[in-house]
Parts: structure tokens; sequence; C-alpha cells
């Protein structure tokens, strides 16, 4: 759902809300299970910067099936 992914963007940008990992996590994964690609992106990205290779191929691919299909590019090197 797009609310939870823009309430998930604003507390890791820290935008309106104290900036709070956690609780982006956790609007960002609510999202990503309703269907909304772009948060399964986003998760996909931070699981990226975070190493977490294999956690990052499953949100990117995820996303990919829900339809944002930016994440392939991020996918083509794993």
């Amino acid at each position: 759902m797009e609310p939870q992914y823009n309430l998930g963007a604003m507390y890791l940008r820290g935008d309106v809300v104290p900036k709070s990992q956690e609780k982006a996590l956790q609007y960002l994964e609510e999202a990503s299970a309703a269907g909304e690609g772009t948060a399964s992106w986003q998760l996909g990205d931070i699981k990226l910067a975070e190493r977490d290779y294999t956690a990052a191929r499953r949100h990117m691919e995820l996303s990919v099936d829900q339809g944002t299909y930016v994440a392939l590019k991020e996918l083509a090197p794993m």
C-alpha cells in the first residue's frame, strides 16, 4: 500500500518524522507484503547496502514480480 510506503520512506529519511530505521523497515515490509513494488525495491536496496545479498536479491526479485522493473538493474550483477 502506498501510505505505508510513504511512511516508511519518511522514517528512512527523517522527513517530518524522526529518522528511524526500525520504523522505516516496519512500514516498508507492510507495503511490500501488500504488493507495493517500490517498497520491495527499497528494502532490497537497504539490504544491498548492508551487504545481505541473499535478502537483497529476494526483495529485488519480489519487486520485479510486483511490476517495479527498475530492480532489474540491481539484479543484473547479482
